[in-house]
């Protein structure tokens, strides 16, 4: 889809959408094949090439919806440490974390994404308290 720069909610829902789009892809590569993690590691073969490329589109996908900008490598970086399927990870952590992605990328669509409100910090920090 195009994106829209008359509204920053329609541009966010593009982006999210073009999330969803590579995180569908890499999830239908990891569950033909799981151990798609551990060859990219190994020999970066054409099949973990194709699954970092989708991950890496689902990822860039959340962090521009939620920036409204691009985003510094290290960042994507970071994102592709909490929600990638890791070497070493089990296949329930693996399918742990694309379905955070999901959910993360749904919420951002729905406006229900977990996201922390700004608060006033207290002059005595350890009176912070949270909903």
């Amino acid at each position: 889809s195009t994106l829209r720069l008359v509204d920053g909610q329609y541009i966010q829902e593009d982006l999210a959408n073009a999330g969803l789009k590579g995180l569908a892809d890499a999830k239908a590569m990891f569950e033909d094949d799981p151990n798609v993690v551990l060859k990219g590691a190994a020999t970066a073969g054409l099949s973990s090439r194709k699954f970092e490329a989708a991950l890496t589109r689902a990822i860039e996908g959340i962090l521009r919806a939620r920036s409204g900008a691009a985003v510094p490598e290290s960042e994507v970086k970071r994102y592709r440490k909490t929600y990638g399927p890791r070497v070493g990870d089990s296949e329930a952590t693996a399918l742990y974390k694309l379905e955070a992605l999901q959910q993360d990328l749904q919420g951002i669509l729905t406006g229900t994404e977990n996201v922390v409100p700004d608060y006033q910090l207290p002059a005595n920090p350890s009176q912070v308290t949270f909903p």
